[in-house]
């Protein structure tokens, strides 16, 4: 593997990775036939993350005409909510974790309007503003189907604190708790503890500085949605 560094010109195995032909890494490597097609598509995979990942920043470019897939998961029960949040989470690179943000069908609407940026950061707030984004999957907050039973309280006392009467049934922010956007957020934002709002752990702080600027605003480009679920229905 030295030698292979060394006529590559590589300074270290990360060099390779990023920058040499995959193929010709594997067979340096010495693998058999199939763990050598697993470490290509392994590979192959990797480049990609970091790709993706490198999208996601202030130079994020935005697709007006992105439209995220929904889904009607009011019915689901708290085990197979679990599975349906597994899946999306198999799904997504490995550089990605899942976060989610609650939001009302009308907030829904302007989101993904034609013209739209996407999600509009705060200005202001604890960790100087950004997007404030929940990461403990919803079955962990107490999920009950149609977010019944103690759900809206659990979120509520969770993401709202002492506003959290606000989302219960007929509260001014009821409305809050329709949608759940399911969001890839880069891992290294998730768990970069500068990032979590202080006494609220289950809370992170997309920074501004990350989020794409527009007109005095940063927005959370829309491409970065996995998924929209509909709660009440």
């Amino acid at each position: 593997m030295v030698m292979f560094l060394r006529s590559e010109g590589a300074d270290s195995l990360g060099d390779l990775v990023r920058f040499s032909d995959a193929a010709k890494l594997i067979q340096a490597i010495g693998l058999k036939p199939v763990p050598a097609r697993k470490a290509l598509c392994f590979l192959s995979d990797l480049r990609d993350a970091a790709k993706a990942t490198n999208t996601f920043s202030k130079k994020d470019r935005q697709d007006s005409g992105y439209k995220p897939p929904e889904d009607d998961v009011g019915r689901l029960t708290k085990t197979q909510f679990e599975l349906y949040i597994k899946r999306l989470k198999e799904e997504t690179l490995l550089v990605f974790g899942l976060a989610f943000h609650f939001t009302s069908k009308e907030n829904l609407r302007m989101i993904l309007e034609g013209g739209s940026l996407g999600l509009r950061a705060s200005r202001q707030g604890q960790l100087a503003g950004g997007l404030y984004v929940c990461s403990t999957w919803p079955t962990k907050l107490g999920w009950e189907p149609f977010g019944g039973g103690q759900f809206r309280e659990t979120v509520g006392k969770t993401l709202w604190g002492q506003k959290w009467q606000e989302v219960l049934p007929g509260g001014p922010h009821a409305d809050k708790l329709e949608v759940l956007l399911v969001l890839q957020v880069p891992t290294s934002i998730i768990n970069d503890e500068a990032n979590r709002v202080p006494g609220r752990e289950d809370i992170v702080c997309i920074p501004r500085a990350l989020l794409f600027p527009n007109a005095g605003h940063h927005y959370y480009s829309r491409q970065h949605i996995v998924k929209v679920l509909h709660l009440t229905q």
